[in-house]
C-alpha cells in the first residue's frame, strides 16, 4: 500500500525529531544572551571592529537559530540514513526500511540541512571568524558522532 502524503510528512517530522527543537532554540538563546551580556570588550575588539548592539545582534541571533536548527536536522537525518541497515532489522516500521522514503532522499535532506547550516555560519563568520570555525566544528562533530555511535559503547 503506497504511503500517503500525510504519512510521509509524519515521517519527516519523526526523522527530524522536531519535538526537540524548542530545546535547541532555548539553549542557543540562553548561550547567546549570556555571551552578549558578558562580552569582554577588549577581547571582542581583537576579534572584529564592529560595535556590539543588541539591535544588530537580533538579526545575528535569528541567523544563528536557523543555522543551529539546520545543523540539528542535519544530524537527525544523517543518523537515520546511516542507521537504515540497523533499522531494517530492528525497526522495520521506520521511514527508510518501510520504503516510504529512500535512503538517497533522506541523505539529500541531510546534505540540504548541512548546506543551510554552513551558509548561516558563513554569514555570521564574515564579521567573526570564530563563529564560522565553531559552526564547522559542530558539523564535523555531528558527522563523527553519526559514524561512531553504533560502534562505540
Amino acid at each position: 500500500m503506497p504511503a500517503t502524503s500525510r504519512q510521509r510528512l509524519i515521517d519527516l517530522l519523526a526523522i527530524g525529531r522536531v519535538a526537540n527543537l524548542p530545546t535547541v532554540w532555548s539553549n542557543v538563546i540562553v548561550g547567546f544572551l549570556l555571551a552578549w551580556s558578558s562580552v569582554d570588550l577588549d577581547f571582542l575588539a581583537q576579534l572584529h571592529t564592529e560595535e556590539i548592539t543588541l539591535d544588530g545582534s537580533i538579526a545575528n541571533l535569528l541567523v544563528l537559530l536557523i543555522g543551529t536548527t539546520a545543523a540539528y536536522l542535519f544530524g537527525t537525518f544523517l543518523n537515520d540514513w546511516k542507521d537504515a541497515a540497523f533499522d531494517r532489522e530492528h525497526r522495520p516500521e521506520r521511514a527508510i526500511p518501510s520504503g516510504r522514503w529512500s535512503p538517497s532522499a533522506i541523505l539529500g535532506f541531510a546534505i540540504g540541512f548541512a548546506s543551510v547550516a554552513t551558509a548561516g555560519f558563513l554569514f555570521l563568520g564574515i564579521s567573526n571568524i570564530l563563529i564560522l570555525v565553531v559552526g564547522l566544528v559542530l558539523l564535523a562533530c555531528i558527522v563523527i558522532y553519526t559514524l561512531m555511535h553504533k560502534v562505540s559503547p
